[in-house]
Parts: C-alpha cells; sequence; structure tokens
C-alpha cells in the first residue's frame, strides 16, 4: 500500500495515523501491541522515505537516551539508543521518538534542500566505530 508522500500528508498525525493503519492492516490484534518500533522503522520506513532507517543500534550513550544520525556517505538515517535503559517502555518510547524525529526531518529537507546533509552524522560515525 503504497501512498505519494506530500507536505500534506507528512504532519505528525496524519503520519501517525497512517503508520497506525499500516499496522492495523498487517497485524492482527495480538501481534499488534506493543508497536515493535525497531520494525516498524526498519520496515515501514523504506516505503514512505527517499532517505529511510536502515540501522537501529544499542549502545552505551551515557546520559543520552537516543539519536538520529544521517550516514555520512548515502541517503540512509540509524537510529540509535543507549542500551542502558532498564526500562522497556522507555526504550521503545525513544525509538519512537527518533522515527518522528526521522519523519518530520524528511519534510524539512524537502523544504530547504541546503539541509540535506545536516544532521548528528559526527555522533553516529563515532557510535558505529568509524572515521
Amino acid at each position: 500500500m503504497e501512498q505519494k508522500v506530500t507536505e500534506e500528508n507528512r504532519r505528525p498525525i496524519k503520519e501517525a495515523n497512517r503508520i497506525t493503519k499500516l499496522l492495523d492492516l498487517g497485524l492482527d490484534a495480538s501481534a499488534r501491541y506493543p508497536v515493535n518500533v525497531e520494525k516498524v522503522a526498519l520496515e515501514l520506513t523504506p516505503s514512505f522515505n527517499a532517505d529511510p532507517i536502515t540501522t537501529v543500534q544499542a549502545g552505551s550513550m551515557g546520559k543520552i537516551d537516543g539519536m538520529l544520525a544521517r550516514h555520512p556517505h548515502k541517503d540512509e538515517w540509524a537510529i540509535f539508543y543507549n542500551q542502558d535503559i532498564a526500562h522497556k517502555g522507555r526504550t521503545n518510547f525513544t525509538l519512537a521518538h527518533e522515527l518522528g524525529h526521522s519523519t518530520m526531518c524528511s519534510l524539512v529537507r524537502g523544504l530547504f534542500p541546503q539541509l540535506s546533509r545536516a544532521g548528528g552524522t559526527d555522533a553516529g560515525t563515532r557510535l558505529r566505530g568509524g572515521s
């Protein structure tokens, strides 16, 4: 169920509703909750973002709960989250929060192409062990 992405359907509530409808169509009620945000990020973002999330990775990040980072050489993004967060609900919230940044940043990048390479790539590169 592919849908053309426009500025109008990129608004946060509309985007959340669209993702909810996709999940409702693809999952029965027993598998629906809690939402597997990692799976949503990895499997659904390629269908509605030209620069999808391709990595979701845990790591020790001190006091940082999570971050969204752009790949330095590809049109791809990664979500990094703190593996030391004890509560699974908080981790899921952090993943959803970063997914929201990705969705909304895509709109901003469409409106302001000069910002297309802006983002947290330096931190993401360090977490992945790159230079």
